[in-house]
């Protein structure tokens, strides 16, 4: 699925990616050595998914007026009809978000709460080699609007090279679908830009996953799967200790910042980990 991303997805993957979350959060992430990647139909932004579908709807626009083949404008029109949610609702995306940029205010205000946030920084090679033993991929998202009309055109192009007259319409639809479904999470309204945001995105099945959760949301229960953190250095040592892939932790706007280091710092050495701890340096107060 990886070649879905080329070619114009070309931001390099950097040395830390940075995932803003809270405190009760930090501790379920070090202490069970897990991250949690949400259902994509239950993010914060309530229009990101439609926003996908209305760039598909118009690449598919544009292809149709130039297809000459009925069976081909039947196959793309078969792939729309998918698009629309009541037909969809069975394939679900999971993502987990990262950031590039570990103090940036806008996430601050986000993802944590008065005096409770963190940026944990993994080491993004590190979570890129573990994506590959459990079928989650690690992609930055697009903001380019010409890059996303680019990444559902090369997977739709290709579905209609491979398209035989005979082909069942429903098939190519629901193919078409599953490899929208891959990069739909990546898709993201140019508002969001300063976020340079990457996503580790959950292999999709039309049945619920292996090991679905759920959990608390505001105002609704929100599924989530869970991704594995630890590695082993050397795995040829039976006894090689287990270490999570993470760098550094940035403690959030807090009016005990310095009191939430030393106990983050202990934290981490008691979990077997030795990573950075530092304070934001935004002047931002809201408690």
């Amino acid at each position: 699925m990886l070649d879905l991303y080329k070619p114009p997805l070309s931001r390099q993957l950097p040395a830390v990616i940075y995932h803003y979350t809270c405190r009760e959060a930090l501790l379920g992430i070090i202490q069970k050595q897990a991250l949690w990647a949400t259902n994509i139909r239950y993010l914060n932004d309530s229009r990101e998914f439609n926003a996908a579908i209305e760039v598909a709807g118009s690449v598919l626009d544009e292809i149709l007026a130039n297809a000459l083949e009925n069976y081909k404008k039947t196959a793309l029109e078969s792939f729309r009809s998918w698009l629309a949610p009541q037909n969809n609702m069975q394939f679900q995306a999971y993502v987990c978000s990262f950031s590039e940029n570990g103090d940036l205010l806008s996430q601050w205000r986000t993802y944590s709460k008065a005096g409770d946030g963190y940026a944990i920084g993994f080491d993004a090679e590190a979570l890129m080699k573990l994506t590959a033993g459990q079928g989650f991929l690690l992609a930055p998202c697009t903001y380019d609007e010409s890059e996303q009309r680019q990444l559902i055109s090369n997977f739709l192009t290709d579905e209609l090279y491979q398209l035989k007259i005979d082909t069942d319409p429903q098939g190519f639809g629901i193919s078409c679908l599953l490899k929208f479904l891959c990069v739909a999470p990546l898709i993201k309204d140019k508002g969001f830009k300063e976020e340079l945001e990457w996503r580790l995105v959950a292999p999709l099945t039309a049945q619920p996953p292996i090991g679905l959760s759920f959990r608390s949301g505001k105002s609704m229960v929100i599924p989530y799967i869970k991704f594995p953190l630890p590695i082993r250095p050397d795995a040829s040592q039976d006894d090689a200790k287990i270490v999570l892939p993470i760098k550094e932790v940035i403690i959030g706007p807090s009016p005990h910042s310095l009191l939430d280091s030393m106990a983050v710092t202990q934290l981490q050495h008691i979990n077997a980990i030795s990573v950075a701890c530092s304070c934001s340096r935004i002047p931002f107060r809201d408690w």
